[in-house]
């Protein structure tokens, strides 16, 4: 009798844990979901860093490429002398305006470069936004690659 009525009391017991338990795990799967999306958000946002330190340096290159065809369209349009000879003249004019037309294209690229840097960090201000409104009690950790 004794043995029965302690096998009726563990059988209880682990019914109520049971239940106990189920209902911790429905919390943690909400849990999950927002860590889910945190995650996912996360990655985007690495991403999107990876992708901005590119343009960064994309920029960089296209800077001194710009400036280097600014300072060359500049010379070439100092050069014009009056002479006699207007074959030269026109040579000149003609190179001149080449590099002039050069000079602009990078500075195009330039500017095009810039704001694509301007909406990458756009984006990212976002992307942190929607995490830190998301969970603000986690903090991301940043794992070295």
């Amino acid at each position: 009798m004794k043995k029965t009525l302690y096998i009726a009391i563990i059988f209880v017991g682990i019914l109520s844990c049971g239940t106990l338990n189920a209902q911790s795990v429905a919390d943690s799967v909400t849990i999950s979901k927002s860590e889910k999306e945190v995650l996912k958000l996360s990655m985007k946002l690495t991403e999107d860093k990876k992708e901005l330190e590119k343009a960064r340096k994309e920029y960089a290159v296209e800077y001194e490429d710009a400036k280097k065809a600014t300072r060359d369209a500049d010379k070439a349009g100092d050069n014009f002398k009056s002479t006699t000879n207007f074959g030269k003249n026109e040579r000149g004019a003609r190179s001149a305006a080449r590099k002039m037309k050069k000079a602009e294209t990078a500075n195009k690229r330039l500017a095009r470069s810039k704001r694509n840097i301007e909406n990458l960090e756009k984006k990212i201000r976002k992307t942190e936004e929607k995490i830190r409104k998301l969970n603000p009690k986690m903090e991301l950790i940043e794992v070295p690659d």
